[in-house]
């Protein structure tokens, strides 16, 4: 072994103290790309499948526009009307009291008969059924309307068996755990349509699974028999893929192998893993979650390397590995939209050398809180979608995490922090030719953040038509849009699908340590292409604005190729 250390060595450990309390402005640990780009498309992957299940119940016909506000006022009584001042439900209150106020409210202070009441049941039907109790209903029993106060009793429909293809769900039975596990309701629960298509997206999280449901009249009044039908295909899936989206310095070619399993444990479980690997970075990392009724509990753990040389001489060497927990909570939904809550907790060691000699390693947790929310609506000719996502994260003293000295400068990077963040996007057909889909996410931090924690933009995730992590910053927001071309001429009877499309992405990031920003933007346009098994995208972007200290980029072009089977 040599005895000699060279002098890009010497300067690296002489400076090493201040590199640990030094701001990395864009000094971004090569893998922090590949783990943010998997916690991407597990967050991706979560919101597709937020579209809410698709269950099909007949339904009363709608009234009249506006007529759900109104007293029936052209409606003669043929018999005995009587004034009336309170209307209550009785029976399992069901319905919110300011739902049921709103439904009755017309009634209120007027003379009914025996006509007016049954409008009135029909309007707080069909408000139990847009509620998802669908086998709920509202009667009016024996009672003297003399003293003014009508009550109508809610009888509610209840689950009087439960079936998972064919066989019986409930205490004591053969099931696995996972069907236990994904179902939001159990036998005897009042049926409620919510519930449901919470239990068939649980199912759906898993590729190989395809669940729907079906509901039938029991044997009890009141009763139904929901049954939930799986066409499962294979247990597992591989994919291989190919890319030049990588970083420079560690080479931008990159090959990744991934595994796509579920219920192999009988726990509806959703199991992944993957490999990603350049020429001087490898990255490997594994995922896991299973349902828990309204809640989804998720890890990920990712191990990686990457080395690269400063100069001729200096060979950085570094390691990370990071752990992530996280538990999601189904806060409300309805026909069109879903909001749920999130908290995650993370906890990440990162360890460098210089020419085989040691640097100062970091520990770092980080505990997240967020809230997310997304919405369909009819636009035009299709449907669209919006979402948001807000969140806040704290560096936590847990785990023999890096403590930040008391004499830190204000400049200095530090463990202990609070940033904001906010994501919010927008999908929507512009006519019959054109979807629009249009991008924005940002943070804000008053204290300098280690690499990290910090947002980056330029890359194929971000701003197009630059080079990965570009430029970094502890605030900022970057903005992508794209105009794809809709139903565009068949290939081979449609046994290819593509996608061209247009962009224009922008980006401005700042660093709290000096108060500099940077600013990019960039336009050009893509091609998706979609065949059996495949999928392959080309770029090209052009930058349309840079920071002065970069020098002016040309067109770049990323491509990528991928398959699975």
């Amino acid at each position: 072994m040599s005895h000699w250390i060279s002098a890009a060595g010497i300067c690296a450990l002489a400076l090493s103290p201040m590199l640990v309390h030094a701001q990395p402005v864009s000094a971004r640990d090569p893998n922090d790309q590949i783990i943010r780009e998997q916690q991407e498309k597990l967050r991706e992957e979560m919101l597709r499948r937020s579209a809410p299940a698709s269950i099909e119940f007949e339904q009363p016909a709608a009234a009249a526009a506006g007529m759900e506000d109104r007293f029936p006022e052209g409606l003669q009584p043929q018999g005995p009307a009587f004034p009336i001042h309170t209307i209550r439900q009785d029976g399992m209150a069901l319905l919110p009291e300011a739902v049921f106020a709103r439904v009755t409210a017309p009634f209120v202070g007027r003379s009914i008969g025996v006509e007016h009441i049954n409008v009135l049941l029909e309007r707080v039907n069909r408000a139990l059924i847009a509620a998802g109790y669908t086998t709920s209903r509202a009667y009016v029993g024996n009672q003297s309307l003399q003293e003014g106060v009508l009550s109508l009793t809610i009888v509610p429909g209840r689950i009087e068996q439960l079936l998972f293809n064919g066989t019986p769900v409930g205490p004591g039975d053969d099931q696995a755990p996972g069907v236990h596990l994904a179902l939001a309701m159990k036998q005897g629960d009042v049926l409620r349509l919510r519930d449901i298509e919470q239990s068939v997206d649980q199912f759906n999280r898993l590729r190989r699974n395809n669940v729907q449901v079906q509901i039938r009249p029991g044997t009890q009044p009141g009763g139904s028999i929901v049954e939930f039908v799986n066409r499962a295909g294979q247990a597992a899936r591989y994919n291989v893929s190919l890319d030049n989206q990588g970083a420079a310095a560690t080479g931008r070619l990159r090959v990744q192998l991934g595994l796509d399993a579920g219920n192999v444990l009988g726990l509806m479980e959703s199991l992944g893993a993957g490999l990603t690997t350049s020429t001087e970075t490898n990255a490997l990392y594994g995922t896991f979650s299973v349902p828990l009724g309204y809640a989804t509990l998720s890890a990920m753990a990712s191990v990686s390397e990457y080395q690269n040389l400063i100069g001729d001489t200096a060979l950085v060497h570094g390691t990370s590995k990071t752990y992530t927990l996280s538990l999601s909570r189904l806060l409300q939904r309805d026909q069109n939209s879903k909001t749920a809550m999130d908290l995650s907790f993370s906890h990440r060691k990162s360890e460098r050398s210089v020419n085989n000699i040691s640097l100062s390693p970091q520990t770092q947790a980080v505990l997240r809180l967020g809230i997310n929310r997304l919405t369909r609506f009819q636009a035009g000719e299709g449907l669209g979608q919006w979402t948001v996502d807000a969140g806040i994260s704290r560096g936590m003293p847990w785990l023999d995490t890096n403590r930040d000295p008391a004499d830190l400068p204000r400049e200095a990077a530090r463990y202990r922090f609070t940033k904001l963040e906010l994501s919010a996007s927008v999908e929507r057909p512009l006519g019959s030719l054109l979807t629009w889909r249009s991008r924005a996410l940002g943070q804000w931090s008053r204290h300098p953040l280690y690499s990290s924690e910090q947002i980056f933009a330029g890359g194929v995730g971000s701003v197009r038509g630059f080079p990965e992590s570009s430029v970094g910053g502890d605030k900022g927001m970057v903005w992508r849009n794209e105009w794809a071309l809709q139903r565009p001429p068949q290939i081979l009877g449609g046994q290819i699908r593509y996608e061209p499309y247009l962009f224009v992405d922008a980006a401005r990031l700042s660093t709290v340590a000096d108060s500099r920003s940077h600013a990019l933007a960039s336009a050009g346009g893509g091609l998706r292409i979609a065949f059996a098994g495949g999928f392959a995208e080309l770029i090209a972007g052009k930058p349309l604005r840079t920071p002065s200290e970069m020098p002016k980029p040309g067109w770049r072009v990323n491509a990528s190729l991928a398959y699975q089977f």
